[in-house]
């Protein structure tokens, strides 16, 4: 299907009556004429689908994906060596798994902003301001946690959750111990924002 759509758009169709048009043709031939059609030599309709093929997957194609970075060049690649060595469905399923474990990356990575403001003068606090995203999931949990012990012991820390619609139960837990041994770490915690945990968001729904 994907060849003979791409056929009719390199044959010069323009509008979406072609694929119509092009449904008929082959109704009318395979119905009226199938005596003529099984005197097509199979070569001949083999290079057909060369020629049709390799305008899906010119070079330039390639050129132009493995430029857009990993993030696209990664999946494209895992696609087209499942087909190639497997199948059709098994290089489409390993091509999502694989776009799939990018999305999660950059969800991982991107859960808040963390911005140190560096002493400008000895014996001043670190001013550290940590502004989680509008989602913040489980699978936020381990960055977040990595970046809270990592802030500089006798710090000033605001936690800016003003832009969060909803966060995890596990990440809020995971606020609450940085706030228990807050003390012990001579650090002065201000929170903006008080978002509701995914569970209770979702009993108001109800």
């Amino acid at each position: 299907m994907i060849v003979r759509s791409s056929a009719n758009i390199q044959s010069g169709a323009r509008s979406k009556l072609s694929a119509i048009v092009h449904g008929v043709l082959l109704i009318v031939f395979v119905l009226a004429l199938p005596q003529i059609l099984i005197l097509i030599p199979l070569s001949v309709l083999a290079s057909i689908l060369f020629v049709v093929g390799y305008k899906l997957a010119k070079p330039e194609l390639f050129v132009s994906m493995l430029r857009l970075g990993p993030t696209q060049s990664v999946p494209f690649l895992a696609t087209i060596l499942g087909m190639v060595f497997t199948d059709l469905l098994t290089g489409v399923m390993l091509g999502l798994a694989v776009a799939s474990a990018f999305i999660l990356y950059r969800n991982y990575d991107n859960s808040y902003f963390l911005h140190l403001e560096e002493k400008d003068a000895p014996g001043q606090r670190h001013r550290v301001t940590m502004r989680l995203s509008e989602e913040v999931t489980f699978l936020n949990r381990g960055a977040i946690l990595h970046r809270l012990a990592e802030i500089p012991d006798g710090s000033d820390v605001i936690l800016d959750m003003s832009r969060s619609v909803s966060i995890d139960q596990d990440v809020l837990e995971i606020i609450e111990d940085f706030k228990a041994g807050a003390e012990g770490r001579d650090l002065s915690i201000q929170l903006i924002g008080h978002p509701k945990p995914d569970s209770e968001r979702h009993l108001d729904a109800a």
